[in-house]
């Protein structure tokens, strides 16, 4: 999901669930367009994070395939702090800064008053911006080539979305060297650096080197994502007000009651199973499972799937008695409605509900911040058509 530009040709992928209402209308393509970028941005403010974290951990030479998240936060990098900076460290004669005295004592003449040493000037400590660095340099180039790649776009909607500065720096290319030379500059830069703005900058700037390097040889500009059902997810968990993370009681319950444990081999479990989004309402405990299928897709789910969510509701049901619960698989469409109940035997009375949501209006919502309405996913549960 994104866009690919090849020289002159524009290919948009959108979301699949907006299959049959995007071919006649070219606006409505834009705003889809718009949208689906905008939710990517979102995201990838996560995504990117990951990424320069898991870095040094990866080879030297690899292929990343979101150059849009990089570039958004070069580009939001660049507003928030400016260039790329390191200091020379100097002396001031009688300046503003903290006394030298080391130095004072022994550069000046020493005049003595009462047996007590006067100095009629000092030398104090001061530090300039190194304008010459290497790493500054190679940042403004890098800033260069990410402005030039989405102006050459020509795509309106990637100006809109990304907050593009204005910046043409004068830089010596030449001066720069080849790109093995820029990353092992970068990598001597990271040995030396501990401020977590600088580390996270000079990660991103190697991340946009050897991706450029590898797009610029078959010509081409990627911006989107192979896994937007990553995407769906966490809008989803955004807008419904997920509870579950790693420090929540509702971890601690399923991670103890979902793990196998292996007699005769000490202290050996296997992992726990995760359930993608869990929460509560006065009334209603809530077990979803976000699916980012077309309706055909949701007919084909596999009982494994299914199993899965029985298991959590299984493992949930006796920490609240008061309240009801509500199991359901969340797929995007074009307009909301309940898509079908799903029960097995061996569960007895239990019913997973399997409901289609409008997928541009939660991902507004998740664009904007917004919570959904707590009646929200009851209604849709509670609605008497059904749609096989």
């Amino acid at each position: 999901m994104g866009l690919i530009c090849v020289e002159d040709l524009i290919i948009a992928v959108l979301p699949k669930y907006l299959e049959g209402t995007t071919h006649k209308d070219n606006e409505i393509n834009k705003k889809n367009l718009t949208l689906t970028m905008k939710s990517l941005k979102k995201y990838n403010r996560v995504s990117i994070d990951e990424q320069l974290e898991t870095l040094g951990k990866q080879e030297e030479k690899y292929k990343f395939n979101n150059m849009f998240a990089i570039i958004d936060f070069l580009f939001k990098d660049y507003i928030e702090y400016n260039l790329y900076e390191n200091y020379i460290e100097k002396y001031e004669l009688n300046g503003e800064g903290e006394i030298n005295w080391e130095y004072t004592i022994e550069s000046e003449t020493a005049y003595l008053s009462n047996k007590r040493p006067i100095y009629l000037n000092c030398w104090t400590n001061d530090s300039e911006s190194n304008d010459g660095d290497f790493i500054r340099s190679l940042h403004k180039h890098i800033l260069n080539l990410c402005v030039k790649r989405i102006i050459d776009s020509e795509i309106q909607q990637i100006t809109e979305i990304l907050e593009v500065p204005e910046v043409s720096f004068t830089v010596e290319e030449e001066s720069l060297g080849e790109l093995e030379y820029q990353v092992k500059m970068i990598d001597n830069e990271l040995k030396i650096q501990y401020g977590e703005r600088k580390i996270r900058l000079l990660k991103a700037m190697k991340l946009f080197l050897n991706n450029h390097n590898y797009e610029a040889d078959e010509n081409i500009l990627l911006l989107g994502t192979t896994t937007f059902h990553t995407i769906w997810e966490k809008a989803c968990g955004d807008v419904l007000g997920n509870e579950y993370n790693d420090h929540s009681q509702h971890h601690k319950i399923i991670s103890e009651k979902t793990k196998a444990h292996w007699k005769d081999l000490k202290n050996h479990k296997s992992s726990a199973m995760r359930p993608d989004i869990v929460y509560k309402t006065k009334d209603i405990f809530y077990i979803v499972d976000a699916k980012y299928y077309t309706e055909k897709g949701i007919k084909d789910l596999g009982v494994q799937d299914i199993a899965k969510q029985y298991m959590y509701h299984q493992a949930l049901e006796n920490k609240d008695e008061k309240k009801e619960y509500r199991n359901i698989f969340i797929s995007p469409g074009n307009k909301d409605k309940r898509f079908s109940e799903i029960t097995m035997p061996l569960f007895g009375n239990k019913i997973i509900y399997s409901v289609i949501v409008k997928g541009n209006e939660l991902l507004q919502k998740y664009v904007d911040g917004k919570r959904e309405k707590e009646e929200y996913l009851l209604k849709l549960c509670n609605e008497n058509t059904i749609i096989y």
